[in-house]
């Protein structure tokens, strides 16, 4: 009798939150187009409208892969164009067609602007057995404390071999628990494959399980890899990348990246590449300034969020390479020494940007007018 109570109390609940998962696919499914032309507008109605983190980002897996397309031309035309800029949000929110880069941009971009913490992961899969002999991107998204892994791409449909694309949802590739999704997808950086034991390129290849050693605690190697500069994160990645092997072409392009990026580091390459990073870092903080004369009344919340954001990694970039470039010269170092102080006498004042950004953020609309008033 207690387990015919216990199964119909089960069935019960699985039927309740069949249910909900219905209903949030439909309501997804269905946001209002005005509500769909940016970033800002589609995590406003998310947030609006579907109450727990969970419930969002459910939302937002199920809008992204029901409404975009794969660009099929853009994929083919990857050699063509090796050195065309990756696909940004909005312009895949714009054309509504992506490639995975700009599928998994999207989503991560999205879950980020409703309050969820996600990261973007390149890497390489498997089909049925079979590696992949391109490169791929996915998201990972941390919900409870927990990570899970999430491909709108391959959610979205999949490509005939006559380079049509079918669209057709796929629930398989939505909130993977990382042991399961190991099965067919690896990340370049072992770091995320969020496992006590990681796989090795070769395990991951010849299906093998992961031996039982611990290369290292995944959580606590994400959070000292973010406070590492950015050259020292590439170079961490490198190690990691190279203790898992480098079995196949894909891994020796990435390591021959990682090295590329290095090097530039670590270059007289470094002053022109500083120099780039530190103008960029002006052309955004001067449009900044003309958005806040305006009272950002023409930018939207995550664009603004962005873009001080972005200001502040091309300082810290500009910074990381000027200093770890190599002088060899009296007037280099010269050089080197008064863009390294120009940088430092500037980072108290974005300091101070950021923290007006973010607390005008976090101020309700209808009072933020008041904290452009001067004291």
């Amino acid at each position: 009798m207690k387990r015919i109570l216990f199964a119909l109390v089960f069935l019960c609940l699985f039927k309740v939150n069949y249910a909900q998962t219905k209903n949030i696919d439909v309501d997804a499914a269905s946001i209002p187009e005005v509500n769909c032309a940016s970033v800002d507008a589609l995590a406003s109605y998310i947030k609006q409208h579907f109450s727990s983190d969970t419930d969002r980002v459910r939302a937002i897996y199920v809008w992204v892969a029901n409404h975009i397309s794969y660009d099929v031309k853009r994929f083919n035309d990857r050699d063509k164009n090796p050195d065309a800029p990756p696909q940004t949000s909005a312009n895949v929110l714009s054309t509504r067609s992506a490639v995975c880069q700009g599928y998994s941009d999207l989503f991560v971009t999205v879950c980020k602007a409703v309050g969820v913490n996600a990261i973007q992961v390149s890497g390489y899969t498997k089909n049925q057995g079979k590696v992949n002999i391109i490169s791929h991107a996915w998201a990972a998204v941390e919900l409870s404390g927990k990570w899970y892994f999430f491909d709108p791409t391959w959610g979205a449909g999949y490509v005939t071999d006559d380079d049509k694309f079918v669209k057709r949802f796929n629930n398989t590739f939505y909130q993977v628990i990382p042991e399961k999704f190991i099965a067919d997808h690896m990340p370049f950086d072992p770091m995320y494959e969020f496992l006590p034991y990681p796989l090795t390129n070769k395990e991951f290849i010849e299906a093998k399980p992961a031996s039982t050693r611990t290369a290292f605690h995944y959580a606590d190697t994400l959070k000292q890899h973010l406070q590492l500069s950015i050259a020292e994160q590439k170079a961490a990645e490198l190690r990691r990348l190279e203790a898992a092997g480098i079995q196949i072409d894909l891994l020796l392009k990435q390591e021959q990246y990682l090295r590329r990026s290095l090097q530039t580091f670590g270059s007289n390459d470094a002053f022109d590449e500083g120099g780039k990073a530190f103008n960029t870092a002006m052309d955004l903080y001067k449009e900044y300034i003309g958005q806040k004369n305006k009272q950002f009344s023409a930018i939207g919340d995550n664009d603004l969020k962005q873009m001080i954001e972005s200001i502040e990694s091309n300082v810290k970039l500009s910074r990381s390479l000027m200093l770890q470039a190599v002088v060899k010269t009296d007037g280099q170092r010269h050089a080197r020494t008064t863009n390294v102080s120009n940088l430092d006498r500037f980072w108290p004042q974005l300091m101070k940007e950021k923290q007006f950004v973010q607390q005008y953020l976090s101020t309700e609309a209808s009072a933020r007018k008041q904290l452009f008033i001067k004291r």
